[in-house]
């Protein structure tokens, strides 16, 4: 806290503030859950829906490789030729990618909500408004993943994993590649976990969490290094307006009465 004006202002801080807030009801609980995933389902259901040409895909896949190639910041082709070569690492990068982004989310949003609910709802707002701006970036720039590109090569496909013929085709955007938001919510989770958690093995994994997805995807030929940068930015983005907009609400709900029916944590940070 500083003092400033004879007042105490908080000072800027992109994580949340530990607070004493008490755990939600069940009825509070199932409100937020209905909330959560009715959004995420909209998200999904539309970046399925709203899949670029083709052609498109590929001509902004290719302006890419291009910048990339003029900066120097080439790794794909390398990395993802060492992982071809080993079977070990083939097998981590096509479970990581998989297991390890929306799973691991979901588990970090159910501890913060029940054991850190400070902290759930700046986390809830930035994975919400990443989404948004994620879809914005899809409908506006479709890009093709590397492993539709020549010189690369679909991990996925190699052990018959399919996602166009699965369940999950009609939620599926195959030219979704720029942001990469498996980097980018693995970004958000780790930095939950780092701010939120009190033992350092979880503050580790926090660390290690995004390092190790940002090697998932390029080895497994699902985005460029420049999606990952990207990914990285639309989160550092997300958190900063979800604290901007928890200090202006906490400060409104302060000097204003909040109705019971509201959910703590859709007026709590």
């Amino acid at each position: 806290m500083q003092r400033q004006n004879g007042q105490f202002r908080r000072r800027w801080r992109i994580t949340p503030q530990r607070e004493p807030i008490a755990q939600p009801n069940l009825w509070l609980t199932l409100i937020e859950f209905t909330l959560v995933l009715f959004v995420t389902l909209a998200y999904f259901l539309t970046r399925g829906l709203v899949r670029g040409r083709e052609s498109d895909a590929v001509e902004h896949a290719n302006k890419i490789m291009r910048v990339e190639s003029t900066l120097h910041l080439t790794p794909e082709r390398a990395i993802q030729h060492v992982t071809l070569h080993h079977e070990w690492l083939l097998q981590f990068a096509n479970n990581f990618y998989l297991y390890a982004h929306l799973p691991v989310l979901i588990a970090v949003a159910v501890w913060l909500y029940w054991w850190r609910p400070w902290a759930y709802p700046w986390f809830r707002n930035a994975f919400l408004i990443s989404a948004l701006l994620g879809l914005l970036i899809y409908v506006l720039l479709p890009v093709a993943p590397p492993r539709f590109m020549p010189g690369f090569v679909d991990t996925m496909a190699l052990y018959g994993f399919n996602v166009d013929g699965s369940a999950a085709g009609p939620l599926y955007n195959p030219y979704a590649a720029m942001p990469s938001l498996h980097v980018g919510w693995s970004l958000l989770t780790g930095i939950a976990m780092i701010a939120a958690a009190r033992s350092w093995w979880l503050k580790a994994a926090g660390i290690a969490l995004p390092l190790l997805m940002t090697f998932a995807v390029i080895m497994t030929g699902n985005h460029y290094l420049l999606d990952v940068v990207a990914g990285a930015a639309v989160i550092l983005v997300s958190l900063t307006l979800s604290t901007l907009w928890t200090s202006w609400h906490t400060a409104r709900v302060r000097t204003s009465r909040v109705p019971e029916w509201i959910p703590f944590t859709l007026w709590r940070r």
